[in-house]
Parts: structure tokens; C-alpha cells; sequence
């Protein structure tokens, strides 16, 4: 009885964040027209069609009022992660600064 118990109580320790996984990559892809423009965001609403999602809006307020069943989807800007101008340049670490002598 007991290693029956035990062998339950491992398979569901192992078998739990397999669902947790799966759950997050389901409708985890957006349609590429319902993107929101750079600099802005949009929340995504988990089980509604792309047609009736909310309009994009500023990301403080997408941040804000994003309900339990929704996520925020950034605009394109905010993917250029490791830059640092606007002209996409790579941001290599070091510092631009001149030394002082």
C-alpha cells in the first residue's frame, strides 16, 4: 500500500509541470495583422477571436488593466533589446564615456 502511494504521489510530482507547460504554449502565437504598432501594446485576451480583442493602447495602460485571462503584447520597439540608439546600433557592454586622464 504504501509504495502505491508513493508511486502516485511521484508521478504526479513529475506530471505536473508538464500541464503547466502545455497550458502556457497553447494560442501563445498572435496573428501577424493584430500585432500592436511599435510603441504601443495590446492586452490579448486568452480564448477570444482576433477580430473582437481590444484596440492597441499605450503600454502603462495595457500593464494596468490587463484582466486574469489576458496578456500584454508589446509593439516591435520594444524587442530590440540590446540597443542603445535609435539608429540599431549593439550595445556592446562598455561604456562610450571617455576616460578621464
Amino acid at each position: 500500500m504504501k509504495n502505491t502511494a508513493w508511486t502516485l504521489i511521484l508521478s504526479l510530482a513529475l506530471t505536473a509541470p508538464l500541464a503547466a507547460q502545455e497550458r502556457g504554449q497553447k494560442g501563445d502565437r498572435i496573428p501577424e495583422g493584430f500585432q500592436p504598432p511599435p510603441g504601443m501594446c495590446r492586452i490579448w485576451l486568452d480564448g477570444v477571436p482576433p477580430g473582437q480583442q481590444p484596440a492597441p493602447t499605450d503600454c502603462p495602460t495595457a500593464v494596468r488593466n490587463r484582466p486574469p485571462n489576458g496578456r500584454v503584447i508589446f509593439g516591435d520597439d520594444y524587442a530590440k533589446r540590446g540597443r542603445d540608439d535609435d539608429r540599431g546600433r549593439q550595445d556592446d557592454g562598455k561604456s562610450r564615456k571617455p576616460k578621464k586622464p
